[in-house]
């Protein structure tokens, strides 16, 4: 991402309709299918963590999980220093991970799918690090025909139909 995207993405995560409205439904969506089938210490990572409102979400949910958050962006590691505490945070990217099979009980994978050059290696990486029967909450962008200077400053290489998404999935 260009470097002034992730200072526009700190404050409008928290006041932008868009952001709050899709961050309302990862909550409702972690509150009826994940907390609840998480064990009191889970082990939870979110993958490519941003300015890090997801990491203050999951730290004030979940007080007694270990909770890491990985970006390639320094710029992104700032801001979530700003916003997430109590967090283990790793400037790594998804290619770098060398975390053990079976590691996580949790994974969030939101808005970074896109970002990858080989995004199926991406998910097998993924597969690997969740543990069976664990959780992946998974966001991209669909349609490459709504591709716009959004994706290009955030240095997107793709967008995706249902069908190419469930080619990787399977």
């Amino acid at each position: 991402m260009e470097k002034a995207e992730y200072g526009k993405n700190y404050h409008f995560e928290d006041t932008n309709w868009w952001y709050v409205g899709v961050f309302k439904i990862y909550q409702s969506f972690m509150e009826h299918y994940v907390f609840p089938r998480l064990p009191a210490k889970a082990k939870i990572l979110d993958v490519g963590c941003g300015t890090g409102k997801m990491l203050a979400y999951l730290r004030k949910q979940l007080p007694r999980a270990q909770i890491i958050g990985t970006d390639m962006s320094a710029e992104a590691i700032k801001y979530t220093k700003m916003k997430a505490k109590n967090v283990t945070l790793l400037k790594k990217s998804i290619e770098q991970f060398n975390f053990p099979d079976n590691s996580f009980d949790f994974i969030t994978f939101v808005g970074v799918i896109e970002h990858i050059k080989d995004d199926a290696a991406a998910l097998r990486q993924l597969h690997k690090i969740l543990k069976p029967g664990g959780r992946l909450l998974f966001l991209t962008s669909a349609y490459q025909f709504l591709w716009s200077e959004h994706d290009a400053a955030n240095h997107h290489y793709r967008r995706y139909t249902k069908k190419q998404l469930n080619s990787l999935f399977i």
